[in-house]
């Protein structure tokens, strides 16, 4: 019994790198709050610059409101650097539900750390009474947006993505985080600790026992 706890415990404490194996995307925070949309169709076009914290940009994820499936036509993202196009990702209002967070995926950019690029939506084939809906935050990270030539204050409501550069710097983020947040809240280290301590202690009176 004593072999099986130390087994179980050794899992515990290797999972978050174990998990790191399968993660292909890392997102750089939670979703900011909802609160509005902006239509994308026609020649009204909605751009935000985003400030990347990480290389290996790989994406912006953001919800859309699409009733009905009302919109069954292209919704595009082009990202650009100094006015240069570096991705660009296009969707299909079929695939988009109601409300639904979807993601822009687009290949890495290796060296974006420390960078701004312009993320520019678009939807010419499409008209205002079929026009998807992005949702809009009311307290962005970063700028507002821009529909047309129009500044508004309100931003993206999004999560921006990375790909991460190999599994080893993602679970020694996954372990920062983990120590951060294990000395800063107390209750989560409390039930942390409660856990390892009920495991072994459930192993020791099965040791007994037996």
């Amino acid at each position: 019994m004593n072999r099986l706890f130390w087994i179980l415990l050794i899992l515990v404490i290797s999972a978050p790198a174990i998990l790191s194996l399968g993660i292909r995307l890392v997102p750089n925070s939670f979703q900011p709050s909802l609160d509005g949309t902006q239509k994308v169709y026609g020649e009204v076009k909605v751009s935000s610059d985003i400030s990347s914290s990480s290389n290996n940009l790989s994406g912006i994820g953001l919800s859309i409101k699409n009733p009905n499936l009302i919109n069954k036509k292209d919704i595009n993202l082009s990202v650009f650097s100094n006015g240069n196009l570096l991705r660009s990702v296009t969707l299909n209002g079929r695939s988009i539900g109601d409300g639904n967070f979807i993601k822009f995926i687009f290949d890495p950019i290796d060296d974006s750390k420390g960078k701004v690029y312009n993320m520019v939506f678009s939807a010419p084939g499409v008209a205002d009474g079929e026009a998807l809906e992005i949702f809009l935050t009311s307290n962005p990270d970063g700028s507002g947006i821009k529909v047309g030539k129009d500044v508004h204050t309100e931003g993206l409501s999004d999560v921006v993505f990375y790909h991460p550069s190999n599994p080893l710097s993602l679970a020694t983020i996954i372990y920062e985080e983990l120590i951060g947040r294990l000395a800063k809240d107390m209750m989560f280290f409390a039930f942390y600790i409660i856990i390892l301590g009920g495991l072994g202690a459930y192993l020791f009176t099965l040791s007994k026992k037996s």
